[in-house]
């Protein structure tokens, strides 16, 4: 399953945007990751369409080739920036990996490991 395009969604809101991305596949199956880094996620957007083409055509199942290209290959001193739209990029593969499987993405990392979680709500 190859990896085909990264598309990105900015949905705003009164207090900062969100970025989400998602992946597509040559198999049709897609993911959904997101990369919002409080009020850069315009930089992140387009640090994610940069980054892009060097990853087109990897086997959506290499994320460590992807992430170990994008973070060694291309030199950049994005930091954060860099990081969150690789975050991004990778949440989105692993989104899809676990459609294809068809399992939970937790079930890829290891499992389950508490039947529930505190959470805050903010906004």
């Amino acid at each position: 399953m190859k990896i085909t395009d990264f598309k990105t969604y900015l949905v705003g809101n009164p207090w900062k945007n969100w970025l989400f991305v998602r992946v597509e596949t040559d198999e049709g199956i897609h993911g959904i990751g997101e990369g919002t880094l409080g009020h850069f996620s315009r930089t992140v957007e387009t640090a994610i369409h940069e980054m892009k083409p060097f990853v087109l055509g990897l086997d959506i199942f290499q994320i460590e080739e992807m992430q170990l290209h994008l973070a060694r290959d291309i030199f950049a001193a994005g930091g954060q920036i860099k990081m969150a739209a690789m975050s991004a990029m990778e949440i989105a593969c692993w989104d899809a990996i676990g459609k294809a499987l068809k399992q939970p993405i937790y079930n890829l990392l290891g499992g389950k490991c508490r039947d529930k979680v505190r959470a805050y709500v903010n906004g």
